[in-house]
């Protein structure tokens, strides 16, 4: 079969799912739908539609928040919330509540008319974006307002939400706890399944370069490994012609992608999930079932191991709850608090907890999680990171078509441009370096490099005439592949990860400065607890004050000589060689799978010395990310 008619094929069969995405969407309110449906479009189309969309519409809004343009979206809606009646500014409710817009969303609310038969749907739809899942529960059961179609689809689909917590009755569903199966192969050559929520190629990002990283040492070690993706993926995300298996650089990669529709609740899609799962396992035989954040996986990996008799590592890379809280979400929200609830109970459930990190491993630990039954993994690189990095003539010629004038000190970040990273820090830092005396007759320049949310704001920061003296020093590179990142890292003198302070960034530390690091380049990192772990040689960079620009030029300015930037670069790269490759990390999971029993004929006491104690930066196997 040629590719064409076998891509026809593939996507034919994965027809049900897709119909299910959209009907999905669309259940939830036909403007979710939209959104999705333009963020899938290409480039170019999406383009041609916005020159179209010329009038000032919620179509439009969410067609450039889909182009990356979210300050204009949020521009366009907060001015129709005030000014549209009608059906119109119920529209502008739900479009801002889709684009998570709240403070718009409620202030469109406030001036539909109590009356009017919509109202309890548009108002459980800001409850949800609240987190409130009770709450919008109730409101879309009082017998007030029109008892619609899309009414009762969200009602049913909070419901799903919310059943989505209950980690132990989905357990005692799955059948068991059965009698475990004695380990069928020795702890060097075990058959390893990670179960995480996306992968390699559709996704790059810290947490899929992480999972990679980890298959790949492990396969080089001996183990067979595979990897499975949650149910869906990634036609759930566009890839209508994704195949059920596709090898990522040698390591299988398994799609649980039905031949029916998926469940339209959450709770619904994870019981599927876990058939889908136990119908791999039983074909598969892994000797342990590895599960990495959100507590969604870990249910799937319990469930099945209770049923089928196999270990599981629970890894936690991160708590999105608390990332719901950075992001300003209250405590006493179904979002955080269930949230919480369940991955506290898969903690406890699982044989052994992986954390990525010392900051994150005390967190887990404070849960009531026993210390011996937790571990610290922290982000490590690939051995290709400690090559060397490409001459000095391809790199000025990168800067030059950068446009980065020749002589600049070129402080750079890779990553996705979140608001979190605080990469506006970095730009309003230009104000006070320049405001001095620099030893380079050039001066600064900032390389951002990546996309992503905030790039929109981020550029409009750069050009904010009020402070001219960015003008022309920061330049924004766009995505580029994983493969290119290691030039770009030799086109950056000092990374910087100014990321602010929050619940979240105080417990998981990226992995992108260690691949820099390892590269043979120094740091500033903002002083929170996950990232001074990556400074445990004070020689390889130096700590700011998170949000502070004064803080970041005073690190920034201390970095010009180009002779104390080589020093503290040899050394980032010598410490990462020596604590943080994936190659080191193996003998961890090594014996964190024999003190679980994951082995034939392997004492159960095997990872006792390892795990009693937090591991200290000797042990090759301290921190990490996701």
């Amino acid at each position: 079969m040629t590719s064409a008619p076998r891509r026809a094929a593939t996507v034919l069969r994965n027809a049900p799912v897709t119909a299910s995405v959209l009907a999905r969407h669309v259940g939830r309110d036909r403007w979710k739908a939209t959104s999705v449906l333009l963020r899938g479009l290409p480039t170019g189309v999406r383009a041609r539609l916005l020159a179209r969309l010329a009038d000032p519409t919620v179509l439009r809004a969410l067609a450039l928040d889909a182009d990356g343009d979210r300050p204009a979206a949020r521009a366009l809606l907060a001015e129709l919330a005030t000014t549209a009646t009608g059906a119109p500014l119920r529209d502008v409710v739900a479009a801002a509540a889709t684009i998570h817009e709240i403070d718009t969303a409620e202030t469109a609310l406030a001036r539909v008319p109590v009356d009017d038969p919509d109202r309890a749907r548009l108002t459980a739809l800001c409850l949800l974006e609240r987190g409130r899942y009770t709450e919008a529960l109730d409101v879309l059961d009082t017998p007030s307002g029109a008892r619609s179609r899309a009414r009762s689809a969200l009602a049913t689909r909070l419901r799903g939400e919310r059943d989505l917590f209950d980690v132990a009755a989905r357990v005692r569903r799955a059948g068991g706890p059965a009698t475990r199966r004695p380990g069928a192969r020795p702890v060097e050559r075990l058959r390893v399944l990670h179960v995480v929520t996306n992968a390699l190629p559709e996704v790059q990002a810290g947490y899929t370069l992480r999972t990679q990283g980890i298959a790949l040492a492990q396969a080089a070690a001996g183990h067979d490994v595979h990897v499975v993706t949650r149910l869906g993926f990634p036609v759930d995300i566009g890839r209508v012609a994704a195949e059920r298996t596709v090898d990522v650089d040698g390591i299988t990669h398994h799609r649980l992608i039905p031949g029916r529709p998926l469940p339209l609740t959450a709770a619904g899609r994870l019981d599927a999930g876990v058939e889908a799962l136990a119908e791999l396992v039983a074909d598969l035989r892994p000797d342990v079932l590895h599960a990495h954040s959100k507590h969604d996986n870990a249910q799937l990996a319990l469930a099945v191991g209770a049923r089928l008799g196999i270990p599981v590592v629970y890894e936690v890379r991160g708590f999105l709850e608390e990332t719901w809280r950075s992001r300003g979400g209250a405590t006493d929200a179904d979002e955080y608090a269930l949230a919480r609830a369940a991955e506290d109970a898969c903690m406890a459930a699982a044989d052994h907890v992986v954390a990525i990190s010392e900051s994150l491993r005390a967190d887990v630990v404070s849960r009531g999680v026993p210390p011996e039954r937790v571990s610290v993994v922290a982000n490590s690189v690939a051995d290709i990171f400690l090559q060397p990095l490409p001459p000095a003539e391809e790199t000025a010629a990168l800067r030059d078509s950068l446009g980065i004038p020749a002589g600049r000190t070129v402080f750079g970040i890779v990553s996705t441009l979140y608001d979190y990273e605080g990469l506006g820090t970095l730009i309003r830092a230009l104000d006070h370096l320049v405001e001095e005396t620099t030893p380079h007759d050039a001066g600064p320049h900032v390389l951002l490099v990546g996309d992503g949310p905030e790039r929109a704001a981020l550029e409009e920061l750069a050009a904010d005439p009020a402070h001219p003296m960015r003008a022309g020093r920061v330049t924004f590179a766009g995505r580029v592949p994983h493969a290119r990142v290691r030039e770009y890292h030799a086109a950056i003198d000092v990374f910087c990860v100014p990321r602010w302070d929050s619940p979240v960034t105080a417990l998981v530390p990226p992995l992108k400065p260690l691949e820099a690091m390892a590269s043979g380049r120094p740091v500033i990192l903002s002083d929170l607890p996950a990232l001074r772990e990556l400074l445990a040689d004070p020689d390889a960079g130096l700590l700011a004050t998170p949000d502070d620009p004064r803080s970041w030029a005073a690190a920034m300015t201390s970095l010009y000589d180009a002779a104390d930037r080589r020093t503290r670069g040899k050394a980032a790269r010598a410490w990462t060689s020596e604590h943080r490759t994936w190659r080191a990390a193996v003998e961890t999971y090594r014996r964190v799978y024999a003190g679980i029993g994951a082995a034939a004929d392997t004492p159960t006491s095997a990872c006792t010395t390892t795990d009693t104690e937090p591991h200290g930066p000797d042990e090759g196997d301290t921190d990490h990310d996701g």
